[in-house]
């Protein structure tokens, strides 16, 4: 009976381990983020009160630019200003200069990832293939 148990634990551990592994080429190419309405509506309950509460007021989106390259590097951009950087991905954690993100999901046109610092989930769509 224990020897059983034991076998299912270590077969269900190592489906999780496959489940969250990804592969580098997987993230090559260049990614634009953008928020989708759930975010949107988060985030607009969360506008701290020192900010301004006009109707006319409009609040600036930050369009980030990501862009992965073969050797390890890559590029990203914040409204319109650049940095270089190297990027590393071991299983599901994707490591971008000295930050840790956890890649939610990734899919041909889709990528998510959750900032380990911040605990902020960043939508990215593909704009450019690999």
């Amino acid at each position: 009976m224990k020897t059983k148990i034991l076998i299912n634990f270590i077969i269900l551990f190592s489906f999780q381990n496959l489940y969250t592994q990804f592969k580098v080429e997987q993230i090559i190419g260049a990614w634009e983020s953008f928020e989708t309405d759930t975010v949107r509506n988060k985030n607009q309950k969360n506008i701290p009160i020192t900010e301004k509460n006009e109707s006319n007021y409009k609040k600036e989106i930050m369009t980030v630019v990501l862009k992965f390259y073969q050797n390890n590097q890559m590029e990203y951009t914040v409204n319109s200003f650049g940095e270089k950087a190297k990027y590393k991905l071991k299983d599901s954690i994707l490591t971008m200069g000295t930050s840790n993100y956890t890649i939610l999901k990734i899919s041909k046109n889709l990528l998510v990832i959750r900032s380990e610092l911040f605990s902020i989930e960043e939508n990215y769509r593909r704009i450019e293939n690999k």
